[in-house]
């Protein structure tokens, strides 16, 4: 059983507005958990229920979920039940929180684990990511080679082109590292046509699971993209 923990200096500012919640900022958040679309975006959920947490703004609630998330997920590896989980943090000398009122922090805490977004956003979010190396970003680097003749003096005979695709992502150790591959344009092409099949089994699959009743538990076209 785990007794009072560290809390990562991430997660303090997060915990410590949980505390301070009004009781009725509180409900509003448990309820609006409790009903809200799912989405792997803490960001997209944070939209949907910062309404019925009085005056919070969407950052904070988001930075909240994020927390809950992380715990939960650390929870699990750590094969920790939410009750001696919620006991240990509200425990933690990092919080701050006098003793009388520690027994309910713990249990804001243990009932916000217990909602059923904060649960399988943390099982979709382990087993999305249960790879060797899950990616990050891409960027294409694109060059200009010129082609000399015998005598450099003279201006360029021709050029090449040739495109670089950096691959950055993060291995099963935590670790960001990326790679180089080089590419020519059938290669782009050959590649348009394989994220273009992905795409395509994406919204066969997407589909199928609205045909099932099943939640999809992954970014949606109301989230919009990063760029």
């Amino acid at each position: 059983m785990p007794g009072p923990m560290r809390v990562p200096s991430s997660l303090v500012d997060a915990f410590a507005v949980l505390r301070d919640l009004s009781p009725e900022e509180f409900e509003g958040l448990t309820q609006g958990l409790a009903t809200v679309e799912l989405s792997l975006k803490p960001e997209a959920l944070a939209g949907m229920i910062a309404p019925d947490v009085g005056n919070l703004d969407e950052g904070v609630v988001a930075n909240l979920v994020r927390a809950l998330v992380s715990l939960n997920g650390f929870r699990r590896s750590s094969d920790w039940p939410i009750r001696e989980t919620a006991d240990a943090i509200s425990s933690s000398e990092d919080l701050h929180i006098p003793e009388p009122e520690q027994a309910g922090f713990a249990t804001r805490l243990r009932t916000l684990l217990e909602t059923r977004p904060v649960v399988l956003l943390g099982k979709a979010l382990d087993l999305g990511t249960a790879h060797d190396k899950v990616f990050l970003s891409a960027r294409v680097l694109t060059d200009l080679r010129p082609i000399f003749g015998d005598e450099v003096y003279f201006a360029p005979e021709g050029a090449v082109l040739t495109h670089t695709l950096r691959l950055q992502f993060i291995d099963s150790e935590g670790r960001t590292d990326s790679f180089f591959v080089a590419l020519d344009e059938e290669d782009i092409e050959s590649l348009k046509t394989v994220l273009a099949r992905a795409t395509t089994k994406t919204s066969t699959l997407k589909q199928m699971l609205t045909d099932m009743g099943l939640s999809y538990l992954g970014p949606s076209e109301r989230e919009g993209s990063d760029e």
